[in-house]
């Protein structure tokens, strides 16, 4: 799986968890069923991760690039 399929998924799972929630909360008039907080720093988690894996992927393509490895990456 592509690191960026991963995250797009998570992405859309932590969305429709909020999402689910404030509709439960809105159907319940009970607003503390909203878990605003744990969903952003789940976001946060994801995307800072992300990122984190594409700068050691491109550090790591970066000091041990070979052309053989670029064609084998970048086929036509």
């Amino acid at each position: 799986m592509q690191k960026t399929k991963a995250f797009v998924m998570c992405f859309c799972a932590i969305v429709f968890i909020f999402i689910s929630m404030y509709i439960a909360a809105l159907l319940s008039a009970n607003y503390d069923l909203i878990p605003v907080g744990k969903c952003l720093t789940a976001l946060v988690t994801i995307t800072g991760s992300y990122i984190g894996l594409k700068i050691c992927d491109s550090g790591v393509k970066g000091k041990y690039w070979n052309q053989a490895m670029h064609d084998s990456l970048n086929k036509k």
